[in-house]
């Protein structure tokens, strides 16, 4: 599928302000293979903790805390300061805007929208609040995650209408030239690791959402979980070793429960939180774990021993730390 006309003019409009924002980084390349899925194994109970990553504690300067106010599909977007207990309004138009990523440079957040009619991916600079589309096709481009050096970004496309919980093919837009290549895989809430080697994802490919992991080296995937639940919305850990997700109440619900985390090469995942409707993680550079649950939002140290509620309200979700 061709990149939009549109869509290329749009994306060119930010390159001035991306190419300003880049680290020394090379880019990362954005290959197109085309994995063969195996079949979905016999989903057996996620076995007891076996191992746990090394806490770390919260510094006294913390990062921001973007986040969705709102009710799913009429919501907004937020920045929370933790160190100030300060709370702003980013995106809050009439319309849908959610899944809030930050730039590599914490200084603009990049979100979907369907102020258009349909889904596109928009950029906002948290400090004047100005925003602009990057993507203005036919289809709905959603969940975007920048790349560690700020020039790319993934995404989910789907050109079927209605298409909301459910796979779509992950695409990556350069934002310096516009150009879009398709990655030849197909899932949900790609995140992006912080090393830049690869993209984990969700994907309901074999009947139930679980875990996967795509390389980019090899252009191989490879399934990281195997949950008796649903296994959803995977968020890696700043060094890129372990990953976060939530399981749901069961394996027909996408209701979450608790919160796992495994490491990004496999093995056993071990609980972290559980209970309270526990879901949608993000991993802080100071070893702070947000999340969603029934009490709005909260975080959790990496060993599951501290837990504190950050923002009072369920209408607070999808939280996600600077950088």
């Amino acid at each position: 599928m061709a990149a939009h006309a549109t869509e290329i003019t749009l994306a060119t409009q930010m390159a001035v302000a991306v190419e300003a924002s880049l680290t020394a980084q090379a880019p990362t390349a954005t290959a197109t293979p085309t994995p063969s899925p195996t079949s979905r194994p016999t989903a057996t109970p996620l076995p007891s903790p076996t191992m746990r990553p090394t806490a770390t504690p919260i510094p006294a300067s913390a990062p921001l805390l973007a986040y969705v106010y709102g009710n799913v599909r009429n919501a907004d977007i937020r920045v929370f300061d933790p160190a100030s207990s300060t709370d702003r309004s980013i995106a809050d138009r009439n319309c849908d805007e959610a899944e809030p990523g930050w730039a590599p440079d914490n200084k603009r957040i990049f979100y979907h929208s369907d102020c258009a009619g349909n889904y596109d991916l928009y950029v906002v600079d948290v400090g004047s609040g100005a925003s602009q589309p990057i993507t203005a096709s036919t289809c709905d481009e959603r969940e975007p995650e920048s790349a560690p050096d700020g020039r790319q970004l993934v995404y989910r496309r789907n050109c079927a209408p209605n298409a909301f919980n459910v796979d779509g093919e992950l695409w990556v837009v350069d934002l310096i030239g516009g150009s879009e290549t398709p990655l030849g895989i197909s899932g949900r809430t790609p995140a992006w690791s912080p090393d830049g080697t690869r993209l984990a994802f969700m994907s309901d490919r074999n009947n139930g959402w679980e875990i996967y992991v795509y390389d980019f080296a090899s252009r191989t995937t490879r399934q990281l979980t195997d949950c008796a639940a649903n296994c959803r919305f995977p968020a890696w850990s700043p060094d890129s070793r372990f990953i976060v997700y939530h399981a749901t109440t069961g394996p027909t619900t996408a209701e979450a429960e608790s919160l796992w985390i495994v490491s990004a090469q496999g093995g056993v995942p071990h609980l972290l939180v559980t209970g309270d409707g526990a879901g949608r993680a993000t991993w802080s550079a100071s070893g702070w774990i947000a999340f969603n649950s029934q009490n709005g939002i909260e975080e959790v140290d990496e060993s599951g021993g501290q837990r504190r509620v950050l923002l009072r309200d369920d209408s607070h979700w999808a939280p996600v730390w600077s950088r």
